[in-house]
């Protein structure tokens, strides 16, 4: 919720590799699909919020990835804090069948199971070594952004090998120092 802020879109033109996945790197029935790539910071009721979008090859199984943003730590407090409220609700109303510890202290145990479910719930999400990403496989990490004119980016790719392509493909502005391109740890 941004109260008052700055917005600042624009579209990309980078060269892309065609013929497979940016997600999963199959080389069939691949078509390019439009990818937003934001990156918003908020200052207590001020806000920035950038939004550059490119088409990317995606195949038939992964073109919902493309609009899937990762959740920030914002979103995972919240869903942590909504998951522990309802953890309580069930364990306050099922209290006569809940063992002694849980009764002494409803609060503490939904705290802790909500916290632990929540972890555990985007920590499967975003499993490493997996063929392909749940979330968006390409990442705007950072941006400099001077009066509405893009001046460097840096992306990060969940798919090691399209990037490795996508930086060859982009080599000169790799080299210029406009393009930063990372694989995902």
């Amino acid at each position: 919720m941004i109260f008052y802020g700055h917005r600042t879109s624009a579209q990309l033109d980078f060269i892309k590799p065609l013929d497979c996945c940016c997600n999963c790197g199959r080389h069939r029935d691949v078509d390019l699909v439009e990818t937003p790539l934001q990156q918003t910071r908020f200052f207590l009721v001020f806000g920035t919020e950038l939004t550059l979008t490119d088409v990317f090859p995606y195949c038939r199984e992964c073109r919902r990835s493309a609009t899937r943003v990762r959740p920030g730590m914002l979103a995972r407090l919240l869903l942590s804090a909504l998951s522990t409220a309802g953890l309580f609700f069930v364990l306050v109303m099922a209290e006569s069948a809940l063992p002694r510890t849980m009764r002494e202290s409803p609060f503490w145990w939904s705290l802790a199971l909500g916290v632990a479910g929540t972890f555990a719930y985007f920590a499967l999400r975003a499993r490493r070594g997996q063929s392909r990403s749940y979330y968006q496989p390409v990442r705007l990490v950072a941006a400099r952004v001077r009066q509405s004119r893009i001046e460097q980016l840096q992306l990060e790719f969940a798919n090691a090998a399209y990037c490795r392509l996508f930086a060859r493909a982009n080599a000169e502005r790799v080299a210029a120092g406009v393009l930063a391109v990372q694989a995902a740890a």
